[in-house]
């Protein structure tokens, strides 16, 4: 039976050890085993099922293709998902808020209309469990909740300890799609989307003390997180950042400045990338980086909102940071090692932002073409001419290309394979397809695009930043120039 406990404790499911062993299930009748077999030795969790089934049906092509074989047990392998498995979930993504509250603001006082939108989201939250959902966030007057979105450790074990779904960047591209695609924007967007992969690096290289410190508080919500990478001065070239953590006794002493800062207005925890070494002290650029994860003492960090074009729900700010104390506890894993720890979050980033512009650019069309089958010049409607049709056909095929590709990119990596080129093609095809579109919807409904009253515009203004950010597009282009098609590094 040792061989079947360190088999599961391969696949990640060891609490489940005493079960095969209480019903006497070794090697020899495992491949036998079916769901409901599972299920009636102990195995509750629907997602652990799965996870042995895929194992299970590993070990019988193993037992098929060589027979003559010795016993797999040993080696059996804790092999992932093959290339032809495609798991489909439903997930509902609900706003729900609290109708007439802009009313009640006009003849309410301020701190009795906090005491009602705070019952309110109580009552609806309370609902939302009873009934199986996911409450994400608080926003303004309303919850964000997810229905059909899976239960903490439904798929792996080791998200279990801290309250994740363990869930991958499919799962999360399929729901930021649809977050996107319904009118929201970058604004709805962003509002979920920042404490998703943005504190990655507590995940791959914190210490279990700070991971069950920290993790469980953002997951539950009772942490806001805000970043702060980027620097007026330095923009992508990260290596370049002059945010200075000078070590003293305890911990670190950090001066500098970040800019576009996001949700800082809100956050009570920050993502601190800064240099412990000076640049020209590093035998290479990306040595001397140190990320730390903190306390947003506002008596050391000065906060000032950047007035924005659009994703204007989700605040983005320029910070000083004036002689703030981070005890050494927060340091996120080695001094100095910080540049290669936020590599981990850059390609899923980039997969969603693809995603989340499709998905913009998609409702952006939705709305175009629905304006050119109504709106009739001339006795016809304007979507009987080709000038009309073609232009929104063409904005269609790029749409659903680019959300190929950004799938592809996002079973890659869910699949640990290299995934670069596909999650920075995603990327770059995903605002392009999404940018497009909504300019096509404006144009769609001419003299009214411009007006607000049918949205286009504002979806036009909040697709504009996924081409500017995570990464530029020339920045794209260098990198699928020089890493695949082997051209001279051209900067």
């Amino acid at each position: 039976m040792q061989q079947i406990a360190d088999w599961l404790k391969r696949l990640g499911v060891e609490q489940y050890a005493h079960c095969f062993d209480e019903n006497d299930v070794d090697f020899s009748i495992l491949c036998d085993l079916n769901d409901q077999d599972l299920e009636k030795i102990g195995v509750v969790s629907l997602g652990h099922r799965r996870k042995l089934m895929r194992a299970i049906t590993d070990l019988r092509n193993i037992e098929k293709n060589a027979p003559a074989a010795a016993s797999p047990p040993a080696a059996a392998p804790a092999v992932p998902r093959s290339p032809d498995f495609a798991e489909r979930r439903q997930v509902t993504v609900m706003f729900s808020d609290l109708v007439g509250s802009t009313a009640l603001s006009v003849c309410m006082d301020p701190e009795d209309l906090r005491e009602v939108i705070s019952a309110y989201q109580n009552r609806v939250s309370e609902t939302v469990r009873r009934f199986n959902g996911f409450v994400a966030k608080y926003m303004g007057d309303g919850v964000l909740v997810y229905f059909g979105y899976p239960h903490a450790h439904e798929d792996d074990a080791e998200p279990e300890e801290y309250g994740g779904s363990g869930l991958g960047v499919a799962e999360a591209s399929i729901m930021m799609h649809e977050v996107a695609s319904h009118g929201g924007g970058m604004s709805a967007t962003s509002a979920v989307h920042i404490n998703l992969f943005g504190p990655h690096p507590i995940v791959v290289k914190g210490t279990a003390e700070q991971k069950a410190r920290w993790v469980p508080r953002l997951v539950a919500g009772e942490d806001q997180c805000c970043f702060g990478f980027t620097e007026p001065d330095a923009g992508l070239n990260t290596t370049r950042i002059k945010t200075f953590a000078q070590k003293v006794p305890g911990g670190y002493l950090v001066h500098g400045q970040k800019v576009w800062t996001s949700t800082a207005q809100v956050a009570n925890k920050i993502m601190l990338l800064t240099r412990t070494t000076r640049y020209e002290d590093c035998a290479r650029p990306t040595d001397g980086i140190t990320i730390f994860y903190t306390d947003l003492d506002r008596s050391k960090i000065d906060v000032h909102r950047i007035p924005k074009m659009g994703r204007k729900a989700v605040d983005s700010n320029a910070i000083f940071i004036d002689g703030l104390f981070i005890p050494e506890s927060d340091r996120i894993g080695e001094e100095g090692k910080g540049f290669s720890y936020i590599l981990h979050s850059l390609n899923p980033e980039r997969i969603l932002i693809a995603v989340e512009a499709i998905g913009i650019g998609q409702d952006a069309l939705r709305r175009a073409a629905k304006y050119a089958r109504e709106r009739v010049v001339f006795d016809r409607p304007i979507g009987q001419n080709q000038g009309i049709q073609h232009p929104l056909a063409e904005n269609w095929m790029y749409l659903e290309s680019a959300w190929q590709m950004a799938m592809r990119a996002a079973w890659l990596y869910d699949h640990d394979k290299p995934c670069g080129a596909e999650a920075n093609a995603a990327k770059f095809l995903g605002a392009r397809a999404g940018h497009d579109a909504a300019w096509q919807a404006i144009a769609t409904h001419g003299g009214f695009g411009y007006a607000k009253e049918y949205h286009v515009e504002r979806l036009f203004r909040e697709v504009s930043i996924t081409r500017l950010a995570p990464i530029t597009e020339q920045l794209i282009l260098s990198f699928i120039a020089e890493k695949v098609l082997d051209l001279p590094k051209s900067y």
